[in-house]
């Protein structure tokens, strides 16, 4: 039987992930009041209204760490719990990774650590013994080999590659074809080939 859900952010992309995952859109929040949605009744994003819904569950699939930080915090506030969607393939236990978005073609290999609400996207690949923090995202066929880490909030490019032992910072960004071969430190973006180094935004006070 499928289970009931709503879908944070009306998209075809979260649809389609809820259908090959059994779960039954019932309602959607909409987070984007300039886009409207026939898969399901649209519900306001205020607390009032979400504090009455009966059903406490959500899929969420944004790309952007720090809107997904903001709506993790204030949603898990409201009571309620962020569910995974998991159509990829992996060698390492994700039972229990909360509200975790993995499309297809997507592969995690052996002895991985995933964090709350991460999103791999189509094609990309994460080798062994990874840790990645929460909110963070890999766009599509991005690598990253053996070893390495991402902390919080950090945001990795499309078709780029992070050389094994490598570790990014809190609110870091890898650019898209970026080869990362050294550390990136917090608040910086990592671009080129082999990638430098530009201040992303000032630390998080």
């Amino acid at each position: 039987m499928a289970k009931p859900i709503l879908l944070l952010g009306a998209t075809d992309e979260l649809e389609l992930l809820a259908r090959k995952t059994n779960f039954e859109v019932v309602k959607i929040v909409e987070v984007d009041p300039s886009k409207k949605s026939n898969i399901a009744p649209v519900i306001m994003e205020t607390p009032t209204v979400l504090r009455q819904e009966t059903i406490k569950h959500l899929l969420m699939g944004f790309d952007s760490p720090e809107r997904k930080e903001k709506l993790y915090k204030f949603y898990r506030f409201l009571g309620f719990e962020f569910v995974s969607a998991i159509i990829g393939t992996s060698d390492s236990d994700l039972e229990n990774s909360e509200g975790l978005i993995m499309q297809h073609s997507a592969f995690v290999s052996t002895n991985c650590k995933l964090g709350r609400c991460i999103k791999l996207n189509v094609g990309c690949t994460i080798m062994h013994d990874a840790s990645i923090g929460d909110f963070c995202t890999i766009a599509p066929r991005a690598t990253l080999l053996g070893r390495v880490t991402l902390e919080n909030n950090v945001f990795v490019g499309a078709n780029s590659t992070i050389l094994p032992d490598i570790k990014v910072g809190n609110n870091s960004i890898v650019g898209a074809g970026a080869v990362v071969t050294k550390n990136v430190p917090a608040n910086m973006i990592a671009r080129g080939v082999p990638a430098r180094f530009y201040i992303n935004k000032p630390q998080k006070k």
